[in-house]
């Protein structure tokens, strides 16, 4: 009752507002959500043996959604993003893969409150029955990749990211989520540090892809 009730007033106080058709009452209506369709673009990239997007990102309602999400702390979207993972047909179910979300440095998460890629980690994991290991650090606090280009996202990623060992064994598979893949260049980094600890196979999975 309290938690309804809170929610109530939340919603006066702050109207939700569909990105899509920007009527009043949710993040996405019922109207706009069967017209998400996803993409599945798949293809090898540098260090990455295949990259899996569900979305382009651009200007679209989907891309939307995940902006809330990340820079306007909007945690309730993840259920819209649940919904779609589930009703998503796959051509890949990562079978013997683990997940390893996409780490923040701890000061970045206090900052935002949460590791996003960590939240979708666990939506992708109900979905494929697959187990998600944590072993995977930010252990330098970078500048914000989206402001930086291409080439400056590959130094400011330098030695940012560690593996630690503490399991008995290295996991052969991983599948490495986030919410965006652009230039590619964080999930390409960590798929470097994976494979120089031994791990086989490292395929990314995102929302968009831009």
């Amino acid at each position: 009752m309290l938690r309804q009730l809170i929610s109530r007033i939340k919603d006066l106080l702050f109207p939700k507002f569909c990105a899509g058709c920007r009527q009043e009452g949710s993040w996405l209506c019922a109207d706009c959500l069967p017209e998400i369709n996803t993409l599945k673009i798949e293809n090898a990239v540098a260090n990455l043996d295949g990259v899996t997007a569900l979305f382009d990102y651009g200007e679209n309602t989907m891309s939307k959604l995940i902006k809330m999400f990340k820079y306007n702390y909007l945690l309730d979207v993840a259920n819209i993003f649940k919904k779609i993972i589930n009703k998503a047909n796959f051509n890949n179910t990562w079978q013997d893969f683990v997940i390893i979300p996409i780490p923040l440095h701890p000061r970045r998460e206090r900052e935002r409150g949460f590791n996003q890629a960590e939240i979708l980690a666990r939506l992708f994991s109900k979905k494929f029955g697959l187990n998600i290991n944590n072993n995977l650090h930010r252990v330098i606090y970078t500048a914000q990749q989206a402001k930086l280009s291409g080439e400056e996202r590959r130094k400011n990623l330098k030695n940012a990211f560690v593996f630690s060992k503490d399991e008995k064994t290295v996991p052969e598979k991983v599948l490495l989520v986030d919410d965006v893949f652009t230039t590619g260049a964080t999930m390409q980094e960590c798929a470097k540090v994976l494979k120089n600890n031994g791990v086989k196979v490292v395929w990314g999975l995102v929302l968009a892809r831009g």
